[in-house]
């Protein structure tokens, strides 16, 4: 029996699916089955999929959207621990032998995961690493940190399959569509510790489909999606999260005005700001911003490429 079960939900990426699968099967860790959950896609993946023959198997859904996919793959896997990877995104190849090999030498951790590299589609180039903008936490105590910002990349961790039974299946609820991971990892958190492993292994494709506010998620989607998230999480475990809620909602809104404010839409930053102050009325950074919304888009770029060139990013974060 496979060691590890790697999951990759996917619908209508047949130009990018073949690309991930290779990422897996180049794994210099060897004990590892790949299940590629087709969620109703219209395209050629299933072609371009059953072209590995036994290599990878082909399990066929109708659309039910990403977290339904990957509860799917869940119940089909054979593994003792479980992978994830997105079928626009890569891993390294040593990135499973990473993992594995501090599983092997601390067999009660339950989830560990790993940085990421952000790399733009069309270029190839590489932009940032996920460690260059938020800090990696670890232990028992990281949930509050988790649901301030999520520092856990999708493509990253490795959990025990065992964790699934006891905190439940992917919230298969369209209205967190593409935050439904997060949602996972923070009740994960609220009842395990977290690992880190510090090396950027995983590789996250940046195109116009995953990109907040650039033609792919609407930042006020966006937004409504990590509310509801959030909110899971306070309900879920409450004595984990409900003292790091105002702390969260108004993070989420002020990046949700940095979002509409680059875009130009000022006036629908600024209620964004309202609500980021009614939840941490003290904080310095939502009235800096609330002086920007009358400043213009231009110095707001110009100003967020300052600040992320201090921390060593070439090109600005953009989803």
């Amino acid at each position: 029996m496979s060691k590890v079960s790697v999951i990759i939900p996917t619908y209508n990426r047949a130009h990018l699916v073949r690309e991930t699968i290779e990422s897996v099967l180049k794994q210099t860790y060897r004990e590892f089955e790949v299940i590629v959950v087709d969620d109703g896609s219209s395209d050629d993946t299933s072609r371009i999929v059953h072209s590995y023959g036994g290599c990878v198997r082909y399990l066929y859904r109708e659309n039910g959207g990403q977290g339904a996919a990957r509860s799917t793959g869940i119940r089909a896997a054979r593994g003792e621990y479980i992978a994830f990877l997105d079928s626009d995104d890569l891993w390294t190849p040593t990135k499973l032998e990473r993992q594995m090999s501090y599983l092997a030498r601390n067999p009660a951790a339950p989830f560990v995961y790993c940085d990421a590299e952000y790399f733009d589609d069309e270029s190839g180039r590489l932009l940032y690493r996920s460690s260059q903008l938020l800090r990696l936490y670890e232990g028992h105590d990281v949930g509050g940190r988790l649901l301030v910002n999520n520092f856990v990349p999708a493509a990253s961790p490795v959990v025990k399959r065992a964790v699934f039974e006891k905190v439940g299946y992917f919230d298969e609820d369209r209205l967190l569509q593409g935050s439904e991971d997060w949602e996972m990892w923070l009740r994960i958190a609220a009842r395990y510790p977290l690992a880190v492993v510090r090396e950027p292994l995983a590789r996250y494709r940046l195109h116009r489909g995953n990109m907040v506010g650039s033609g792919g998620r609407a930042p006020i989607g966006w937004c409504k999606r990590r509310v509801a998230v959030i909110e899971r999480a306070v309900a879920f475990a409450p004595d984990v999260y409900r003292p790091f809620y105002h702390r969260a909602m108004s993070a989420t809104y002020l990046e949700t005005a940095k979002f509409l404010l680059e875009g130009g839409s000022n006036s629908q930053a600024r209620v964004m700001l309202h609500k980021a102050m009614l939840h941490k009325p003290c904080s310095w950074k939502i009235y800096l911003f609330w002086v920007l919304t009358f400043a213009g888009s231009a110095t707001a770029r110009v100003l967020k490429k300052i600040y992320y060139s201090l921390r060593g990013v070439s090109e600005l974060p953009v989803g």
